[in-house]
């Protein structure tokens, strides 16, 4: 996605589909499973926070959270100097600032961006990526929880690690604070972790809209292993 490869660039969905397919295939899945059910729904996002979570349908939690881990992907990595982002001014096409993409509320259906100061929000459009420095060849091996020969308990237990360490790697979407905090007793907390878990591993819901028992056992070991620590 280089300037050389693609001189003007991607549009925004379709850098993040090459640029996070992980994430980008559990979006779109979990979208399919919401809109199976044939109903419609309003909520609200707050700092990719869903409110009230427990007032909605799993199925449209889960492609909420899995929406808002894209989105944050996307902030983070073409937030970042190797990226130049543009929109659409006329008939001309116009850088967009970092820190206004990283604080914005991105729309990816919309390839649309609403930032700035809470009185004067700026909304641009028809938003494009295109990346200016040459991709460092990624690292040989994968993180731990995703080699899929390795048994659950200890891919889960890797990541729960990682999120208690702060060793996370870069654009991997935000933990629930749930997690972070080893706070499980509110309402909801234990499913918002394991959709998290389901999402960095690549690991898609049942038809119900829940963890695989597989990662469920292992995340309960995991958190009876901190208990006693």
């Amino acid at each position: 996605m280089t300037d050389t490869e693609l001189p003007h660039g991607l549009l925004i969905d379709e850098a993040a589909k090459l640029q996070f397919p992980r994430l980008y295939t559990a979006r779109q899945e979990a979208w399919r499973q919401w809109s199976e059910l044939g109903q419609g729904a309003s909520y609200t996002v707050v700092r990719g926070k869903l409110i009230n979570p427990e007032s909605y349908h799993r199925y449209l939690v889960a492609a909420v959270e899995a929406e808002e881990a894209l989105k944050s992907a996307c902030q983070q990595e073409f937030a970042k100097p190797d990226w130049v982002v543009t929109c659409a001014e006329g008939h001309a096409r116009v850088p967009i600032d970092g820190d206004f993409l990283r604080g914005a509320d991105l729309n990816l259906r919309d390839r649309s961006a609403l930032g700035g100061p809470i009185r004067n929000r700026t909304l641009v459009t028809a938003l494009r990526v295109r990346r200016i420095v040459p991709a460092v060849e990624a690292p040989s091996e994968p993180p731990v929880w995703m080699n899929p020969l390795l048994p659950w308990k200890t891919k889960i237990a890797e990541l729960c690690e990682a999120v208690w360490s702060g060793t996370l790697p870069f654009g991997t979407p935000a933990a629930p604070e749930p997690l972070i905090k080893r706070d499980f007793a509110p309402h909801g907390a234990k499913s918002e972790c394991l959709r998290w878990l389901s999402a960095v591993t690549g690991t898609p819901l049942d038809k119900n809209g829940k963890a695989q028992s597989g990662i469920e056992k292992a995340f309960r070991d995991c958190r009876n292993s901190a208990k006693a620590d």
